[in-house]
């Protein structure tokens, strides 16, 4: 037959075999009786509506709310309750889960067991998987918060971000495995990977970074910025670990600052101080109440508590340099030993020698003044001073025992030498002397 059909005054049925006709809202098949569209429907597990609700009726349960639900996959939204106007996609998507409502469960096992999870999302493989008072957060990413506890007002994006954590209200873990496994994380910011993860104790706190702050513990109130930034540190709370590597494997860092790439990197027992440069205070150990700003400064520096030091590679490999200030380039630089010393100016009491001195080590020695350009002093020198290769003294320290007040008086035994490295009189002077005015004193019993 060559073109349109025509079928002005014949029967449809009569001429033609039709598989369905519709009459208003019924359906028929061609002898005229009623057909059940259900009948009609191949699949093992046909779609069901009930009320607004629209799920496949096996394995649906009787719990399926009919009021705007959605679930679709095995086990999907089994056993869900309280899930008015939520969706759940995926097998086990959002079973078990309680107080659901207002919430989206898409994936494999997304939101599976979690509670109180109303208001939230539940997005990827095992996202939200037994997190437990989890109501107005997301959940991003394969496993992201699973397993998380007190997690409200939070919001999980990555694969396992979050995971395990606890106690992790109103934070935000952002990167693979951020905050994975962090504890009493409320009020906190993750992101990076691995950022934060392991990290303890760890409330109102900011770990960025690539590894940032991961397994640090004790790190309440603090920044962790940067890769590896305070990774590893402990009892860290309230400091500030800026740059790659800053603060990595500190210990006992509480209020700290580390400033600058590897600052205070492996530092221990670096409480109450400061690390402001690149590699500044790197591998320092016992260094608390002390301040390292420069590049390198004090670093590999050893019982460095309650120093100063400032310039570049100030106090480099100085060991035993508590109560010690180093400033200028180099100052102090491998000397041993530097404990209550004073050097100031370029390479001011830097070790020249190998010599190794079983007593004192291979440096000046311990309580000693040295200001001036590249100047030091012998190996070994104790109380004594060396101003500008011009003036030098011995007997210059007095030991105090009672910390509570400043030593205002004489040594009495000091010497001072003029051009005269080891003076042996009160003034010791090489070279002539010239003055104006009167001269008082004795001389052999003399007066005049």
């Amino acid at each position: 037959m060559s073109g349109p059909l025509d079928f002005t005054g014949q029967n449809i049925e009569d001429s033609y075999q039709r598989v369905l006709q519709i009459s208003g809202s019924s359906v028929y098949d061609g002898t005229g009786s009623l057909v059940i569209i259900a009948s009609a429907v191949t699949s093992s597990y046909p779609i069901n509506v009930t009320g607004s609700s629209l799920y496949s009726t096996d394995p649906a349960t009787s719990n399926i709310n009919t009021n705007s639900v959605i679930a679709f996959g095995t086990n999907a939204g089994k056993d869900a309750t309280n899930a008015i106007a939520s969706n759940f996609l995926g097998n086990s998507a959002g079973s078990n889960a309680t107080n659901a409502e207002f919430s989206n469960f898409l994936g494999n096992s997304a939101g599976n067991g979690a509670t109180g999870a109303f208001r939230s999302n539940f997005i990827g493989k095992a996202a939200g998987q037994n997190a437990i008072n989890a109501n107005n957060s997301n959940f991003l990413g394969n496993s992201a918060g699973s397993n998380a506890t007190n997690a409200s007002n939070s919001n999980f994006l990555g694969n396992s971000a979050g995971s395990n954590a606890t106690d992790a209200s109103t934070s935000n873990f952002i990167g693979f495995s951020a905050g994975v496994g962090a504890a009493s994380a409320q009020y906190s910011n993750f992101l990076g990977y691995q950022a934060g993860s392991g990290a303890t104790s760890a409330q109102y706190s900011n770990f960025l970074g690539y590894q940032a702050g991961s397994g640090a513990t004790g790190a309440g109130s603090s920044n962790f910025i940067g890769p590896n930034a305070g990774k590893n540190a402990t009892d860290a709370s309230t400091s500030n670990f800026i740059g790659n590597g800053a603060g990595f494997e500190a210990t006992s860092a509480n209020n700290s600052n580390f400033l600058g790439n590897g600052a205070g990197n492996g530092a221990t027992g670096a409480g109450n101080s400061n690390f402001i440069g690149v590699s500044s205070g790197f591998n320092a150990i016992d260094a608390s109440n002390a301040n390292f700003i420069g590049n390198g400064a004090g670093s590999n520096a050893t019982d460095a508590s309650n120093s100063n030091f400032l310039g570049n590679s100030a106090g480099f490999a100085a060991t035993s340099a508590s109560y010690s200030n180093f400033i200028g380039y180099k100052t102090g630089e491998k000397n041993i030993i530097t404990s209550h010393s004073i050097f100031i100016g370029y390479r001011a009491g830097i070790n020249y020698s190998a010599k190794f001195v079983p007593s004192l080590g291979d440096g000046v020695g311990p309580n000693n003044i040295i200001i001036g350009n590249n100047i030091t002093l012998e190996q070994n020198r104790i109380d004594s001073i060396n101003i500008g290769a011009i003036i030098f003294a011995t007997g210059s320290y007095a030991q105090i025992d009672d910390g509570s007040y400043a030593f205002s008086g004489s040594v009495g035994n000091g010497k001072v030498g003029i051009n005269v490295v080891n003076p042996q009189h009160a003034l010791d002077v090489s070279g002539s002397i010239n003055f104006t005015g009167e001269f008082f004193g004795t001389i052999d019993g003399g007066t005049f």
